[in-house]
């Protein structure tokens, strides 16, 4: 059983000097930690949000071919000081990586990329597109934006609405579209 003493394999430290290359090469992006265990990246897309992705290693479920896998989990914010965890102005974004197969270097630095041109990512993932959208002052009752729903501290307290999209559904019965590309392009205006 895996107690701590991790030693990075030949394929994950190429992998993560790719990434390191990644992060080097690309404006508005930091390396903030790096251990055989831990990984933590810093960047700001080009929404003008920010985002820190941790990968860690921990032990794999009982069912797993493998003793170990990285764990990783996105947290994003409108301002950059607002990523400490001191503040109340930001969210966990459950965003899951399609290449699990692959050294852990490889999938941060597609997952960083892939956030650096935020924009043009959340046309694909809607609920980036939600992230974005969503104003600082919003950020500070959202506990996690996930696919299907966004879990918000007031929901967790038995407190406000019990349909998170009931907002949403008034507009669709209401027979008005509501253009996600247009509120992007309002959030990054915003933003400039």
């Amino acid at each position: 059983m895996w107690r701590g003493n991790y030693r990075m394999t030949e394929p994950e430290i190429r992998s993560i000097q790719l990434m390191q290359s990644v992060i080097d090469e690309t404006e508005g992006m930091t390396l903030m930690m790096l251990t055989n265990e831990t990984v933590v990246v810093e960047l700001k897309g080009s929404s003008g949000r920010w985002y820190r992705v941790k990968a860690t290693l921990c032990e794999s479920f009982p069912d797993s071919e493998q003793e170990m896998d990285w764990m990783t989990s996105i947290k994003g914010a409108r301002r950059k000081a607002d990523l400490s965890a001191q503040s109340s102005y930001n969210a966990d974004l459950c965003l899951h990586s399609k290449n699990e197969g692959l050294p852990i270097g490889d999938r941060v630095a597609s997952l960083i990329l892939s956030l650096h041109n935020d924009l043009k990512t959340a046309m694909q993932i809607p609920l980036l597109a939600q992230f974005i959208i969503c104003s600082r002052e919003d950020l500070a009752d959202i506990l996690i934006i996930q696919s299907d729903i966004i879990v918000t501290f007031s929901m967790l307290d038995g407190e406000g609405e019990t349909e998170p999209f009931e907002e949403f559904n008034a507009v669709e019965e209401a027979g008005l579209a509501y253009n996600p590309y247009e509120a992007l392009n309002r959030a990054a205006e915003a933003e400039d």
